[in-house]
């Protein structure tokens, strides 16, 4: 996460994740890439033809008391009236953040609109939502919106929506797509679906295994695709529980576990962070398979988490640099989720961080941002191995600005790569024989990739096989430096202040005591392992289900 030199700090876990990054942003576009030439291959097949059931692949969640030696993985809703739909309701419906207990969320589409959703953003990167009925815990909603949600974890559809290229042209197809819902997160209010009057050909399958399960969407298994499910996207107030949105999350593992245990600690660190729960999802009665399926950080849950203020989506296209007063200069690196709509506090929160002298930055930051708790998160973030954080290529962070104090808050999110070591170059590792045609296309172009070439820092050697795909170029300069996607100016300053610095290292102390020598996350760990063996081995193996939590549990116990 934190590219930084001094000896004082962990290095292991940060060479660990620049390496892992550097293979993350380069397997990912590769097999976008591959799946574009796969597509191309397959484009003569029949739409029609049933696609093939595909095995369990899964994911859980977690949330526990934010006492750090007493973790529960279940954490009730607070402040959650009774649903206004006119559902069926079982006399006890469970909490449905209640983790111990497997959830059921089904839902049913029109093919012809998800394959018109499908074709929008294999064309033009655009989201579009569709409509659908959703039963959750025996409970059923109509006119519920549905859309993609994610970006490396959708690289198997390729395609514009995918940094890597253009999707191959269909000449059969003739089709009018219309779509008036933008692609945002969660503020969209239109009440147009996207529709099309002529059946296109979906893309065909991204690779099955992916690195650590990226790049291993597929259109012909809506069921492994990661969501986001929003009750009142047509109908007014309708709601489960009072909750109104879920994010049906991709995931780096079988069970997702990793993910699960993650953010319950997240919770215990005094982080806020997202509930979550376990669910069995099916989609039009296809297979079911194990998901996890987190809150969605919007309006009401940064009233019920945080308070009155603004919160701001760091885009995964961009970053924390300054570019300007003029807020349109910020629409492809930051979108406003909740609050007022402003963009004043993170232009004027970037001026201060990027172009404050030294001296300023060490002796006001903490008027600007909530120190304390950025040492946390990015000290946890590390004892997690999230190397897909504020500083990874994904971006992945929200700004959260307190209207009473003018003060910024870092929030953690993504965390389908924490905790999973082994997925990477393990049992999920970049293998090309899972690649479409089972090895990378003649004539791949490093330019496609981001950057135009392999990530600094990458080493071949450390992948399966050895080396890199024919005509593929490493970068000059070699060694493990440089590989974690992106720089980031708050983190990078944050670091290199020495102040700051001591208050990372003893936090990383710290939460490793509290949360990992005490053994809570391990007992968090197997509160979430035996719920999944109780009731969910009719949808992953119960070989898997212990193999991946042995494997997390090492994590806690390396020194």
């Amino acid at each position: 996460m934190n590219n930084f030199n001094s000896p004082s700090h962990d290095t292991p876990l940060l060479s660990r994740r620049s390496f892992c990054a550097s293979v993350l942003v380069t397997a990912t576009a590769v097999m976008a890439a591959c799946s574009n030439e796969a597509s191309t291959a397959d484009s003569t097949s029949d739409p029609s033809d049933p696609p093939t059931a595909p095995s369990g692949s899964p994911e859980t969640s977690a949330g526990p008391d934010t006492e750090p030696t007493t973790i529960s993985p279940t954490t009730p809703a607070t402040n959650s009236p009774q649903s206004t739909s006119a559902s069926t309701q079982p006399a006890t419906p469970p909490d449905f953040y209640d983790s111990s207990v497997l959830h059921r969320i089904s839902v049913e589409f029109n093919e012809d609109d998800y394959e018109a959703m499908i074709d929008e953003f294999v064309d033009n990167g655009e989201k579009g939502w569709i409509e659908s009925a959703v039963t959750i815990d025996g409970r059923d909603y109509r006119q519920v919106g549905m859309r993609l949600k994610g970006n490396s974890s959708l690289a198997g559809l390729g395609g514009a929506g995918f940094p890597g290229g253009a999707r191959p042209v269909d000449t059969s197809d003739t089709s009018d797509t219309s779509d008036t819902s933008d692609a945002s997160d969660a503020s969209d209010t239109s009440d147009t679906a996207t529709t099309q009057t002529d059946a296109t050909v979906v893309p065909a399958a991204g690779p099955p295994g992916g690195l650590g399960g990226l790049g291993s969407a597929s259109a012909d298994e809506p069921e492994g695709l990661p969501w986001l499910i929003r009750l009142d996207k047509y109908i007014d107030d309708q709601t489960h529980d009072g909750l109104t949105e879920f994010v049906v999350r991709s995931s780096s593992t079988v069970t997702a576990l990793n993910e699960a245990v993650s953010v319950g600690l997240l919770a215990a660190a005094g982080l806020p962070t997202q509930r979550a729960s376990a669910v069995e999802f099916t989609v039009n009665d296809r297979p079911a398979r194990l998901r996890l399926v987190l809150e969605n950080p919007n309006e009401e849950w940064m009233s019920s988490n945080l308070g009155d203020g603004k919160l701001y989506k760091a885009d995964a296209s961009g970053d924390y640099s300054y570019r300007g007063d003029d807020p349109s200069s910020y629409t492809d690196a930051w979108e406003q989720e909740a609050g007022d709509d402003d963009l004043t506090p993170v232009i004027e929160f970037l001026d201060f961080v990027n172009n404050s002298d030294d001296a300023t930055f060490a002796s006001d930051l903490d008027e600007h941002l909530d120190v304390d708790a950025f040492a946390d998160y990015m000290a946890i973030e590390d004892l997690l191995q999230n190397f897909d954080d504020i500083s990874g290529p994904g971006n992945n962070s929200y700004l959260y600005y307190d209207d009473g104090d003018d003060v910024i808050t870092v929030v953690a999110w993504d965390h389908n790569l924490a905790l999973s070591a082994g997925g990477i170059g393990g049992g999920g590792g970049f293998d090309p024989s899972q690649l479409p045609g089972g090895t990378v296309p003649d004539g791949f172009d490093p330019s496609q990739l981001p950057g135009g070439t392999i990530p600094g820092g990458f080493d071949p050697s450390q992948l399966p096989g050895g080396t890199l795909p024919e005509g593929v170029e490493p970068p000059q300069g070699g060694g493990l430096g440089g590989g974690l996607g992106k720089n980031n100016a708050l983190a990078d300053r944050f670091m290199a202040t020495p102040e700051f610095s001591t208050l990372y290292d003893e936090a990383v102390a710290r939460l490793r005591s509290e949360l990992f020598d005490s053994g809570a996350a391990q007992r968090l760990l197997d509160q979430w392992s035996t719920m999944l063996l109780t009731s969910a081995t009719h949808l992953v193996d119960e070989a898997t289900i212990k193999s991946e939590a042995e494997a997390i549990g090492e994590i806690f116990v390396a020194e």
